[in-house]
């Protein structure tokens, strides 16, 4: 199962550490990052929902 993992540019140190502790872990298909500090889908939900969506295009979309 593709597994996508977004995180922010501006998230608080210890966030950050875990969210980067993701970055290589097993799974992890996709990692991105956008602007932001603790809640990218409410700061920029356009963003967010685009990444969201190519993600959803590469890993799911039917070659009918």
């Amino acid at each position: 199962m593709p597994l996508l993992v977004v995180s922010t540019e501006g998230s608080p140190k210890r966030s950050k550490a875990e969210m980067e502790a993701l970055r290589g872990a097993k799974g992890v298909s996709k990692f991105i990052e956008v602007p932001g500090a603790l809640l990218p889908q409410e700061e920029y939900p356009t963003i967010v929902a685009e990444e969201l969506y190519k993600f959803l295009q590469e890993n799911f979309e039917s070659n009918n």
